[in-house]
């Protein structure tokens, strides 16, 4: 079961505490999960901590792990999303209430975007602190589907392309239309072609 966008605002806006952390109903935190961000956020004044994750499948098994990077940048975070939403952590201290864009999916991302654009860096833990549930046919799911909601973030954010492209990895911003395929895929990104 995942939040709609209203109930994270809704959420966002009522909590009480300095920390907003994230969970869907069907994931689960390790008990250990929130003392070992309130002491990365007291060590080191970070703005934003997330940790590694095991994905799981409905009956709890473990299906793998996905590791994270020690830490993330804005910039680095435009080329991929590696913060799962439910390992995340904000300091309103230090960020304040920020809400999620508008978006039915990668809101999260979006808000991680929003979170860092002041410079900073999200900081990451490489201990397993979350369960992510795995059901066929969840939101997550469809890899070109989340590449085109991936691409409508960029866009909602003001980015015409991904920063894979902005640093020259792609030949042009409107390539003749002779040299646009359906999609290209590079790395994490499926870049769609800009429909007129």
């Amino acid at each position: 079961m995942h939040v709609t966008i209203e109930q994270a605002e809704t959420a966002i806006r009522a909590a009480r505490g300095r920390y907003i952390a994230f969970l869907d109903a069907d994931d689960r935190w390790h008990p250990e999960k929130l003392a070992r961000q309130l002491a990365q956020f007291r060590a080191t004044g970070a703005g934003l901590v997330f940790s590694a994750y095991a994905r799981v499948d409905a009956s709890g098994r473990r299906l793998g792990t996905v590791r994270v990077p020690p830490r993330v940048t804005r910039a680095e975070l435009l080329d991929g999303n590696v913060i799962g939403c439910l390992t995340a952590a904000y300091d309103t201290a230090r960020h304040g209430r920020v809400e999620m864009p508008p978006l039915r999916r990668r809101q999260d991302y979006g808000l991680w975007l929003r979170l860092l654009e002041d410079g900073s860096a999200a900081l990451g833990l490489p201990e397993v602190l979350a369960d992510y549930r795995l059901h066929p046919g969840s939101l997550s799911g469809g890899k070109l589907a989340a590449a085109a909601d991936t691409w409508r973030l960029y866009r909602h954010i003001g980015l015409s392309r991904p920063a894979s492209a902005r640093q020259g990895r792609f030949r042009a911003e409107n390539p003749a239309p002779s040299e646009v395929p359906d999609s290209v895929s590079h790395g994490r990104h499926a870049i769609l072609p800009r429909h007129t």
